[in-house]
């Protein structure tokens, strides 16, 4: 595919405007705090934000879609010869603090032709990896299949029992996520508002890994969950011992299997400590009848969960922090 070149628009303090042969070029070229409006476009490139392009919003507005594309996946061998591995997989990294993305559509197509010719895909391809505290996510497609998302936070040590340098907080509106298997996954408090979840093949909608002590995990509100085929998938199931998944007032349709959430593996003894939860949603996924005993449903278990947080409006204070963020 031959690939136009595109004027973006640099606005700072100074409205400057320049042209730059590629996304990743007008990034590098932003100063903390710009706006980079991004025109229409299929832009061919793996997107990094580092973590000195503070405050930096990147926005797609007006007719026609803004599509950043790539096909790496964890099997495939880096420039230093060994696998990528999951955390090098993704499309478009954020690593910078109070980053905005708007309607932007952000893929990994790494499995596209595997799952055309009647597979499951080619392992873990990153469409979006988000490792800042205080982003938001605004009218944007995320797509792949497994681990479409991962929202992370300053992993200081990776192995059976992880350490994080700090607390990350991410919000998530008016999006539209698609993948498989465990295709929205981390450690971050992740809020997630009025978006559509929707499993491509059958799989795992959430894997958490909420570290222990943190307040919240991921909260979907107001969310719909879709499928284009009748295949069955589940709700969640924990990465780490203490992953926290609600689902609160969401639309779930019958894409959930009747059971809904499951261990990581057959008594691994996560049940013990995840905590999984629908409240007030509907549709024909949203029978909790057949769901697991240690997942909870009622409304004395929502009350006491929020309560315990000290949350009282979900949009507010899920994600408040002791800054007071209000995304």
């Amino acid at each position: 595919m031959k690939l136009a070149t595109f004027l973006f628009c640099l606005s700072s303090m100074a409205c400057a405007a320049t042209a730059h042969g590629s996304l990743q070029e007008t990034i590098n070229a932003a100063k903390p705090g710009d706006t980079v409006n991004v025109p229409s476009g299929v832009y061919r490139e793996k997107v990094l934000v580092p973590k000195d392009k503070k405050g930096l919003r990147i926005v797609h507005e007006g007719e026609g879609e803004a599509v950043v594309t790539w096909d790496d996946y964890a099997g495939r061998k880096g420039a230093d010869g060994t696998d990528l591995g999951t955390f090098r997989s993704y499309t478009f990294k954020v690593e910078a603090d109070d980053v905005e993305l708007v309607g932007l559509t952000i893929v990994n197509t790494a499995s596209d032709e595997n799952v055309a010719s009647g597979g499951r895909g080619v392992g873990q391809a990153v469409a979006l990896h988000v490792d800042g505290d205080r982003i938001a996510v605004r009218k944007c497609v995320i797509r792949s299949y497994q681990d479409t998302l991962y929202t992370t936070q300053s992993v200081t040590k990776w192995d059976a029992n992880p350490t994080y340098a700090r607390s990350c907080r991410q919000y998530f509106e008016d999006c539209r996520i698609e993948g498989s298997v465990d295709f929205i996954f981390g450690q971050s408090t992740a809020l997630f508002n009025r978006c559509e979840l929707v499993h491509r093949i059958a799989g795992v909608t959430t894997a958490a890994a909420t570290p222990e002590g943190q307040k919240f995990g991921y909260v979907f509100y107001k969310c719909r969950l879709t499928a284009p085929n009748d295949q069955k998938s589940i709700l969640g199931r924990p990465w780490r011992e203490f992953a926290q998944t609600v689902f609160v007032e969401c639309e779930i349709s019958d894409c959930i299997k009747p059971v809904g959430w499951t261990t990581w593996r057959p008594g691994d003894g996560r049940d013990r400590t995840a905590y999984y939860g629908e409240f007030g949603c509907t549709g024909s996924g949203a029978d909790v009848s057949n769901r697991p005993a240690w997942t909870h449903n009622t409304a004395s278990d929502r009350d006491a969960y929020f309560a315990d947080r000290g949350c009282v409006d979900i949009l507010r204070d899920v994600l408040r922090g002791s800054d007071g963020w209000t995304h």
